[in-house]
C-alpha cells in the first residue's frame, strides 16, 4: 500500500490528547470518505493506518469511536460500520459506546433494517445495552415513522428494569404529536408524569402544535396554561401556535385574546400569526377588525403580504364600502408589493356591482400598464359595467 499523509491542523498542532482527537477525525472522515467514493479502498486504508499513527498519546480505540461518531453524526451509516469492522480486524472490541454511535446513524437515516440487525449483533457479542441505546432505538423509530415499533421498545426498556428519561418520552411523544395522534401522545405524556418525570419546554410545545394541526385549539390553549403553571416560559412560536390554533377556526375573540397573552408575557406575534388573524377576521366579515390588525401589523413593524391586502380589500368591497376597499388599494400601492390579478378582478367585480364604469376603465387600464394578465372575468365585469 502507498503510504499517504495525514495533514496537520492549521496551528501545526498533533492530535496528541483526547481534546484534540474529535477535530482530528472530523478531518479524518472527510479524506476517508472522499476515497471511498472514488473506490480508492486501498488509498483509504493507508490514510487511515496513517491517521492512527498520528494518536500518539490517545488511545487507538478512542480514535476509532471518534471516527465512528462524525459519520454517525453525519449520518453515514455505511462508512461507520466500515470503521467499527476495521477497528474489529486490529482486535479493538467493540462496547456499548461503538453500539451508541452505530444505531445513532441508523436513527439519521430512518435504517431500521440496520438498526435491527446492529442489535442482535450487540447481544451476540454480549454487551448489554444501557439507557441510551434504548433511547437511540426508539428514536430510530420514531425518525422511520414507525410508532408502533417505538412504542413496543419504550416498553421493552422499562421491562429491562431501565426508567425512560426525559429524552426517551420527548422522542416518543413529538413523534406521536407530529403524525396526528394527539390521543396517544397524551397518553404517553401521563405515563411521563406518573413516572415522576417532569416534563420540558420541547414537550409542552410538541403537544400544542399536534393541537394546533388537529384544529383543537381549546387542547393547545389547555396545555399552554398547564405549560404556565409548572413555571415555563412558553416562547414565542409556542403562543403563535395557540393564536393560528382559534383563528384557522374562525374564533376571532379567541385569538385576539391569546395574541394580547403572548403581549402580556413578553412575546410578540410573527408575520404569519398577524395573517391568520387577518384572514379570521375577514371570513367573518369582520371588516373594522381585520383593518386594526393590519395597522397593527405595520405599527410592529411587519410589512403585511400582498395576501393580506387582498383579504382587507375583499371583505371591504363584500361589505360594500368602495371607499374602505381604494383605501386599502392606495396602501398597497405605496408599499413595495405589487398588485396581482386577484387585486385587480375584487375591486373590478364591486366596480361592476356598484355600477362605476369609469373606475373599472381605470382599473383594467391599470392591470395592463403594469403587465398584470387580464381574464376573461375581469373584462366580461367591465363591458357589463359600461353598458
Amino acid at each position: 500500500m502507498a503510504t499517504t499523509c495525514v495533514p496537520a491542523f492549521k496551528d501545526g498542532s498533533k492530535p496528541d490528547s483526547f481534546k484534540s482527537l474529535p477535530a482530528h477525525a472530523a478531518s479524518c472522515a472527510k479524506v476517508l470518505e472522499q476515497f471511498w467514493q472514488e473506490g480508492k479502498d486501498d488509498a483509504a486504508e493507508a490514510y487511515l493506518e496513517a491517521a492512527v499513527k498520528k494518536c500518539r498519546n490517545t488511545s487507538c480505540k478512542a480514535f476509532y469511536h471518534s471516527l465512528i461518531n462524525v459519520f454517525a453524526k453525519a449520518g453515514n451509516p455505511k462508512s461507520a460500520v466500515r470503521c467499527a469492522v476495521r477497528m474489529v480486524r486490529l482486535g479493538l472490541k467493540p462496547n456499548i459506546v461503538t453500539f451508541n454511535s452505530l444505531l445513532t446513524a441508523c436513527a439519521k437515516t430512518k435504517d431500521l433494517e440496520l438498526a435491527g440487525n446492529l442489535w442482535s449483533l450487540m447481544l451476540e457479542s454480549n454487551i448489554q445495552p444501557n439507557g441510551i441505546t434504548y433511547n437511540t432505538m426508539v428514536n430510530v423509530c420514531a425518525q422511520a415513522h414507525d410508532l408502533d415499533r417505538a412504542s413496543w421498545w419504550m416498553h421493552k426498556m422499562i421491562q429491562a428494569g431501565m426508567q425512560p428519561c426525559i429524552i426517551s418520552f420527548s422522542t416518543i411523544i413529538a413523534a406521536f404529536a407530529r403524525s396526528g395522534d394527539l390521543e396517544t401522545a397524551e397518553t404517553w405524556f401521563h405515563k411521563m408524569k406518573s413516572a415522576g418525570v417532569h416534563p420540558d419546554e420541547v414537550i409542552y410545545s410538541s403537544l400544542i402544535s399536534a393541537c394546533t394541526r388537529s384544529r383543537k385549539p381549546a387542547n393547545a390553549a389547555c396545555w399552554l396554561l398547564q405549560m404556565e403553571a409548572d413555571n415555563m416560559m412558553a416562547d414565542e412560536k409556542t403562543y403563535c401556535s395557540v393564536v393560528h390554533a382559534f383563528a384557522i377556526v374562525g374564533n376571532v375573540v379567541k385569538a385576539e385574546f391569546w395574541l394580547k397573552h403572548m403581549e402580556e408575557h413578553g412575546c410578540k406575534p410573527d408575520k404569519i400569526t398577524f395573517s391568520s388573524l387577518i384572514h379570521a377576521c375577514c371570513k367573518s366579515g369582520q371588516q373594522s377588525r381585520a383593518e386594526y390588525w393590519v395597522m397593527s401589523m405595520v405599527k410592529a413593524g411587519i410589512e403585511p403580504s400582498l395576501l393580506c391586502y387582498n383579504m382587507v380589500i375583499q371583505v371591504c368591497a363584500l361589505n360594500g364600502n368602495s371607499g374602505a376597499a381604494f383605501h386599502w388599494f392606495r396602501e398597497l400601492l405605496n408599499s413595495n408589493l405589487t398588485p396581482d390579478r386577484c387585486t385587480y378582478a375584487i375591486l373590478v367585480e364591486m366596480s361592476s356591482r356598484t355600477g362605476d364604469a369609469g373606475a373599472a376603465d381605470r382599473l383594467i387600464t391599470a392591470m395592463i400598464s403594469n403587465c398584470v394578465e387580464t381574464d376573461r372575468a375581469c373584462l366580461s365585469k367591465m363591458q357589463c359595467t359600461r353598458r
